[in-house]
């Protein structure tokens, strides 16, 4: 597996931005975020991109945030891109993160929560996804 930290992932739409600056769900016992940028715009959509912890780098400070984006590692759980209507793209892992379209032994219960809580943002950021 190639380590990919959390302060290297990019989104296609948004190469200039690192994804661990924007807005995220967290899930309560589950080593996992969702990432989100709402398009410019009322309805318009938004980018997304899920990410599991696979391991961290324990700084020489002792430093403990395991989210810290530069100690954190992490795999691609989903990404893509919802517009007005709802989301069109979903990619299952990323070849960043050395596990496109594949997951070793999935946590079914961490992609159900992923997958819920971006139908409620959908229901949120896309005017029309009904």
């Amino acid at each position: 597996m190639i380590e990919c930290y959390l302060k290297d992932i990019k989104h296609e739409l948004h190469p200039e931005d690192n994804v661990s600056d924007w807005d995220f769900v967290y899930f309560p016992d589950k080593p996992s975020r969702l990432y989100y940028k709402p398009f410019e715009g009322d309805g318009q959509g938004f980018c997304f991109y899920a990410v599991e912890s696979v391991g961290r780098v324990v700084s020489q400070q002792g430093e403990d945030d395991h989210w810290n984006k530069d100690l954190c590692i992490v795999e691609c759980i989903v990404s893509g891109v919802a517009y007005f209507d709802g989301i069109r793209h979903l990619y299952y892992g990323d070849e960043n993160t050395s596990n496109y379209g594949y997951h070793y032994y999935p946590n079914l219960e961490m992609i159900i929560e992923t997958i819920t809580a971006l139908r409620f943002l959908e229901k949120k950021y896309c005017r029309d996804c009904e």
